[in-house]
């Protein structure tokens, strides 16, 4: 008989927040618009950075943005961070066991779809590599593995998860949405990259809809957040093991 992963899930009532859904609608959309769609940094490269953007500088801006975006993020959903935090910590197992049902059930889509993104990629422009690998390959390993890990999924969480679910509560238009926008700010990086790289929305929202499902499904961010945090820190982990591995 099938395992019902979700009936040993901790049942979590909805929070009504403090402010109308617009508020959060509205600051979503500033936030990426900004930050996720290049703006901000494009602008400094060719307008208003006084001198040319050099590896400490962008090292520097990208923790600065997460900075901003997190704090913003963390004040308007504090109150469920604290619950979600307590409850998490009372049934970390739960959460881990579901979000391994919720990993095996996306991830042979996700290597599949990758696969064949790369190969059509290689053969049309020899490129394979996302706008977001390009952006992070920039940046050294570790600091990439704490952007990744410490600071990425709770603000991308706060973002694409709980803000997106301001604009629909039906399951999979929300999971779908959420996924949509997820994969889009990993490639869509203001003209980095040819059009065809578009394509590689195709992995990225896969893995939002593995996101998306988790919170959709637990009403916990914190759940959501370890389950995207153990994803980043496999893939960085992954991404050192082939450096070195081609260093040799």
């Amino acid at each position: 008989m099938k395992k019902d992963y979700e009936k040993d899930l901790p049942q979590i009532e909805d929070m009504q927040d403090e402010y109308p859904n617009k508020v959060y609608i509205i600051v979503f959309s500033i936030i990426y618009i900004c930050f996720y769609c290049g703006i901000t940094k494009m602008l400094l490269n060719k307008i208003a950075w006084p001198f040319k953007m050099t590896l400490v500088h962008e090292i520097i801006l990208n923790f600065v943005l997460m900075g901003i975006i997190g704090s913003i993020l963390i004040f308007l959903f504090r109150k469920r961070l604290k619950r979600d935090f307590s409850i998490l910590i009372k049934n970390l197992g739960t959460y881990f066991k579901y979000n391994h049902h919720i990993f095996m059930k996306y991830i042979l889509f996700y290597i599949l779809s990758s696969i064949l993104i790369a190969v059509i990629l290689y053969f049309k422009i020899g490129d394979t590599v996302s706008t977001n690998e390009l952006v992070l390959s920039t940046i050294p390993l570790y600091i990439t593995f704490i952007l990744g890990v410490f600071f990425a999924p709770i603000v991308e969480e706060g973002m694409f998860r709980w803000c997106v679910r301001k604009i629909t509560d039906k399951k999979w238009a929300y999971i779908l949405l959420s996924a949509f926008i997820f994969g889009l700010i990993h490639v869509n990086y203001w003209g980095m990259q040819k059009g065809i790289m578009i394509l590689q929305i195709i992995p990225y929202s896969i893995i939002g809809m593995m996101f998306a499902e988790v919170y959709y499904n637990t009403k916990n961010l914190l759940a959501s957040s370890l389950f995207h945090a153990t994803w980043n820190a496999v893939m960085v982990i992954l991404q050192a093991l082939i450096m070195l591995s081609q260093s040799r």
